[in-house]
């Protein structure tokens, strides 16, 4: 019993864990809502993102809310780099815009369709590993325009425990 405990504790720590966030920006309330969900089945938690001109408001339930500034939500040079921690397995997305009576909203279709193919082929390049899909909706409402997304994120938490340990010695030398 207790080598199968020891297994599972190991198991935990070295096993990538992966992790679904689900959601949609809406263009006309300039929110984002989204899920995160665990093994794309048990969903966490549920919040949402209000945009004003100068700050970032993160609700997690209806009555609170975190503040966060542009400029604090970008990583220092003295931190740890996140992105080196996390793994990106799935990134897709649909870009739906009321754009079936203007012109010049259907050219701006067909341009984010052309940076989807360029996305594409620079992923398959760079990360073959990552399912990469983008594609453009066209509606004739103005309720349902906005961007959904998926993205899949995988880490380990060994690999977690590594990085904020380098990052503590990071700074030291030997004398």
């Amino acid at each position: 019993m207790k080598y199968a405990v020891i297994l599972i504790i190991l198991s935990v720590i070295i096993i990538p864990l992966p992790f679904s966030v689900k959601g949609i920006f809406s263009f006309n309330n300039k929110k984002t809502y989204f899920n995160l969900y665990f093994y794309r089945v048990i969903k966490i938690k549920s919040a949402y993102i209000n945009y004003n001109e100068k700050k970032f408001y993160l609700h997690l339930t209806d009555k609170k809310a975190i503040e966060f500034k542009p400029g604090d939500m970008m990583p220092r040079m003295d931190n740890i780099d996140v992105l080196e921690l996390f793994v990106f397995t799935k990134i897709r997305y649909a870009i739906a815009l009321d754009a079936a009576g203007s012109v010049a909203k259907f050219i701006a279709v067909s341009l984010v369709n052309q940076m989807n193919f360029i996305m594409f082929s620079v992923l398959k390049e760079v990360k073959p590993s990552i399912d990469f899909k983008g594609s453009t909706i066209i509606c004739d409402d103005k309720k349902t325009s906005g961007l959904y997304f998926d993205i899949g994120i995988c880490f380990n938490i060994l690999k977690i425990i590594a990085g904020i340990i380098k990052s503590f010695f990071k700074g030291v030398k030997n004398a």
